[in-house]
C-alpha cells in the first residue's frame, strides 16, 4: 500500500521532451522539482513552465496535470503515486504543483518523477516533459517510559524503565540513550543501557541528591540513531521531589563587598553569597555546609581556616564561615638564571627561606596581612666568569617606584609590614674587571696610562712576568690605555734584543661588557751585528747592524776587495763568530742575537803588479808574518802555472813563488845570503827566480 507524502523541491532541470507536432510547438520544462520526507508523509513539488517560441522566455503553465511515479534506488520498477493539476489551490505561485501522500517506505533511498504528457491549446502545442528528483526515507524512533511521572524525596531515588522501538522497519538498528535534566534538580543519572540495537529496553536511574529542593522537574530522555545522528525522538518524564529538610543560617565574614564565596552543600554549588547571612532550606540527610576554601582576587586572597561544618550533628543549624586576607608578596631579582642564591625570609618571625632561591625565577606566595617581613638575597655581591653583580636598590614593579625599604643594621635583611601586595625586584650593578698582560720577559716592564675615559688616569708599571689588576669597573664604560713615545720601543740589558710595541687586543678604548684582559703587543727582534776593518763594504744590513724577528731570514752581503787608508788592497777571507762562510753573500735564519766579523787578508799578488815601485814598501812584520802563511797557503792550494822562460805567458814555478813571498816577507828587500840560509836555496836558484819574477814584471 502505497502511502502519500507531500515533497517541496527546488532544483531546476529541463525534462525530456517528445518530438515537435507542430512548427510552433512550445518547450516545457518541470522546474524547481524536489522532493522530502517526515513522519510518514512524502512531499513533491515543482513549476511546470513553457517556452515561448518568439522571445525564449519561459512563462508559467498553468491548470496543466502532472502526473507522480515513485521507485526505490536501483530498481527497475515504478510505482504510480497520483495526479495534480498546477496552480491549484494549495499553491501561490502560477504553473507550481505540491503533492503529498503518505508511503510505508523501509529507510533508504528513493526517486521520484514529475511527468508532464503534453497538450494542444489555441493550436500552440505544448510538448510533453518530466524531471527526476532523490527522496531520501529516514529511520523513524520511538521511545516510552513505562511510567510518566516519578517521585522521591530528597536523598532518594527513582528508577523506569525506557523503550526504544523503530517505526518504518523491522530491521534492527543501533541507537543511544541520554538524558537531559534541569539544572536544579541535583541527580545523578545512569542507564543499564546505554547503547544497543532495537528494540531496546533500558532501565533508568535517578539518584536525587538532598540539596534539591521540593517541586516537579521536567527531565527529557533522548534516543538517538548511531547511523545518522540528525534522526532523534524523545519522551519526557515528570519527577516530583518531595520535601525532607530543615532550615539553616549560614554566616560569612571577612570578604568585601565586591567579593561572593561559593556556598556547597554535600559538595555542591547551591548559590554564592558575600559577607552577611543567609537562611537555607536543606534535607535533613545532608552531611556537610560549606564553602570554598580559598577565593583569589587579583594579588589578594581570602582563606577560611574551617571552610567546611557538619550538618548530621543534632542541633547544628548556624554555621559560620570567617575569612582572613592575604596579599600576594613577589620577590626577584634582575640577575640571570643560571645564577641561585639564598632568600632569606622571615614571616612573622617565622622561617621561609630557600638556599636553593633562582632570583630570576624569584618567589611568589600569599602572605598574612599585617605581616612583618624581614628578607634579603644573599650575597649581595656575586661573581662570575662574565661580570660580577654589586646589589643596588629594591624596586616596587607595580608602580616602578624605589622602595624605601629599611635595612636592618643587626642581621642585613629588608623589613616591610604587608598592608598592601608588593612586587618586589631587587636591582644589581653590573661590574667588569680588567687584567692587563704584556708578552715582555719577566726582566722588563711597561709604563702606561690607564682609566676610564672622561676621568683621571693613573700611570702604572705591567710587568712582564705576571697579569696586572687594573680594577673593577661598571660595565658599559669605556676602558682606555695610553703608551707614550719612550715605550714603543724596548731594550733588553744587553741591548742586542728589542721590543717593538704593536697595539692593544682589543683596541683602546674598549667598551666593557664582561670581564675583559687587555694584551700590550711587543714583537720581538735580535740584533745581527756585522764588524769589519772596512765598515763601508758591508752592503747588508746596512751599516752593519740590522733587526730581525725570530725565524726572519738575514742576508749579509760584503764587497770582495778593500783598501786600508793608505791605499793597501785586502781580499775578503770569510765571515767569522756566529757565521762561518767564505762567500761574499750569505743568508741564514735569525733565532738569537748574532754577532759576526768579516775577515780581511792582503792582496800580495795585486801589490807584486805594481812593480819594483813597492818593493820597498814597509809593512808591519806581525802582519807580515801571518800573511806569509796565509799566502803560503793559498798558492799552494791554487797551483801555479809552470814557468815559461820564454815570454810573459808562462806560469811561475814553487821555487819562484817561495822567493816571491820571502821578498814580500822582508817588505820589498832581499839579502842573498840571509835567503840562502832562510830559503834553503842556493844562491843561483835564488837569482833565476829574481830573474823568472822580473821577466814576470813582478819584480824590477
Amino acid at each position: 500500500m502505497v502511502t502519500i507524502l507531500l515533497v517541496t523541491a527546488i532544483i531546476l532541470s529541463i525534462g525530456a521532451s517528445l518530438p515537435n507536432v507542430l512548427a510552433d510547438d512550445a518547450n516545457t520544462r518541470v522546474a524547481s522539482f524536489t522532493a522530502s520526507e517526515s513522519g510518514g508523509i512524502a512531499t513533491a513539488s515543482g513549476i511546470l513552465q513553457y517556452r515561448d517560441p518568439a522571445t525564449g522566455d519561459f512563462h508559467p503553465l498553468n491548470s496543466s496535470k502532472v502526473k507522480l511515479y515513485w521507485w526505490a534506488a536501483g530498481s527497475a520498477l515504478t510505482t504510480y503515486v497520483g495526479e495534480i493539476y498546477t496552480d491549484d489551490k494549495t499553491s501561490s505561485t502560477p504553473g507550481a504543483f505540491t503533492f503529498f501522500w503518505q508511503h510505508g517506505l523501509e529507510p533508504g533511498e528513493y526517486y521520484v518523477k514529475g511527468k508532464y504528457d503534453g497538450e494542444t491549446w489555441a493550436l500552440r502545442t505544448y510538448k510533453a516533459c518530466e524531471e527526476n528528483t532523490q527522496l531520501m526515507v529516514r529511520l523513524r524512533l520511538k521511545i516510552s517510559v513505562d511510567s510518566p511521572t516519578a517521585s522521591a524525596a530528597q536523598g532518594d531515588s527513582v528508577t523506569v524503565t525506557v523503550s526504544i522501538g523503530t517505526v518504518n522497519t523491522n530491521v534492527a538498528h543501533p541507537v543511544s540513550l541520554s538524558v537531559k535534566c534541569p539544572a536544579k534538580l541535583f541527580v545523578t543519572e545512569s542507564f543499564s543501557l546505554a547503547s544497543g540495537n532495537t528494540p531496546l529496553v533500558s532501565k533508568l536511574r535517578l539518584d536525587v541528591l538532598n540539596v534539591t529542593q521540593p517541586g516537579s522537574y521536567i527531565v527529557t530522555i533522548t534516543a538517538k540513531s548511531d547511523e545518522d545522528s540528525s534522526v532523534t525522538t524523545n519522551t519526557n518524564l515528570i519527577v516530583h521531589v518531595q520535601q525532607n529538610t530543615r532550615t539553616i543560617t549560614v554566616e560569612i565574614q571577612g570578604l568585601p563587598s565586591d567579593v561572593e564565596a561559593s556556598l556547597y552543600i554535600d559538595g555542591v554549588v547551591i548559590e554564592s553569597m558575600g559577607t552577611g547571612i543567609t537562611t537555607l532550606t536543606i534535607s535533613n540527610k545532608t552531611k556537610t555546609v560549606s564553602v570554598l576554601k580559598e577565593i583569589v582576587s587579583g594579588d589578594t586572597l581570602y582563606s577560611c581556616e574551617e571552610y567546611t561544618g557538619p550538618a548530621d550533628v543534632k542541633g547544628t543549624d548556624s554555621f559560620v564561615f570567617k575569612y582572613v586576607t592575604e596579599y600576594r608578596m613577589k620577590i626577584s631579582g634582575d640577575l640571570p638564571q643560571s645564577i641561585v642564591c639564598k632568600l632569606i625570609l622571615m614571616v612573622d618571625d617565622q622561617e621561609r627561606s630557600d638556599s636553593e632561591f633562582k632570583p630570576r625565577q624569584g618567589y611568589d606566595d600569599f602572605l598574612p596581612k599585617d605581616a612583618t617581613v624581614s628578607f634579603a638575597i644573599s650575597p649581595n655581591y656575586i661573581t662570575t666568569t662574565q661580570v660580577n653583580y654589586k646589589f643596588r636598590e629594591w624596586r616596587e614593579l607595580t608602580t616602578g617606584q624605589v622602595m624605601s625599604v629599611s635595612n636592618s643594621t643587626a642581621d642585613g635583611l629588608f623589613v616591610v609590614k604587608l598592608s598592601e601586595p608588593l612586587d618586589l625586584r631587587a636591582y644589581y650593578d653590573k661590574w667588569a674587571t680588567v687584567t692587563i698582560r704584556t708578552n715582555l720577559p719577566s726582566e722588563l716592564s711597561t709604563n702606561l696610562q690607564i682609566g676610564v675615559v672622561g676621568s683621571e688616569k693613573k700611570n702604572v708599571a705591567i710587568p712582564g712576568s705576571v697579569a696586572y689588576q687594573a680594577g673593577e669597573f661598571l660595565a658599559g664604560a669605556a676602558f682606555e690605555c695610553t703608551i707614550p713615545q719612550d715605550q714603543l720601543v724596548l731594550y733588553n740589558t744587553g741591548g742586542n734584543v728589542r721590543y717593538e710595541f704593536q697595539g692593544l687586543t682589543p683596541p683602546s678604548p674598549i667598551t666593557l661588557e664582561q670581564h675583559t684582559t687587555i694584551y700590550i703587543n711587543y714583537t720581538t727582534k735580535y740584533k745581527v751585528q756585522v764588524t769589519s776593518r772596512f765598515p763601508d763594504v758591508v752592503l747588508q744590513p746596512p751599516g752593519g747592524v740590522g733587526w730581525y724577528e725570530p725565524g726572519q731570514i738575514a742576508t749579509l752581503q760584503v764587497i770582495e776587495e778593500a783598501k786600508d787608508n793608505y791605499g793597501i788592497p785586502y781580499l775578503f777571507d770569510g765571515w767569522a763568530g756566529g757565521v762561518s762562510s767564505n762567500e761574499t753573500i750569505v743568508s741564514f735564519p735569525v733565532m738569537a742575537p748574532v754577532d759576526i766579523e768579516v775577515q780581511w787578508k792582503l792582496n800580495w799578488f795585486f801589490l807584486l803588479t805594481l812593480g819594483g815601485g813597492f818593493v820597498g814598501v814597509l809593512v808591519p812584520s806581525a802582519i807580515v808574518v801571518k800573511k806569509k802563511l796565509l799566502v803560503d797557503t793559498r798558492w799552494r792550494k791554487k797551483k801555479a802555472p809552470s814557468k815559461k822562460r820564454d815570454g810573459d805567458q808562462g806560469g811561475l814555478s814553487d821555487s819562484d813563488l817561495r822567493v816571491y813571498n820571502y821578498i814580500m816577507a822582508k817588505g820589498g828587500s832581499l839579502r842573498i845570503s840571509e835567503a840562502e840560509t832562510d830559503l834553503e836555496m842556493s844562491r843561483d836558484a835564488i837569482k833565476e827566480s829574481i830573474a823568472a819574477l822580473r821577466e814576470r814584471q813582478l819584480l824590477r
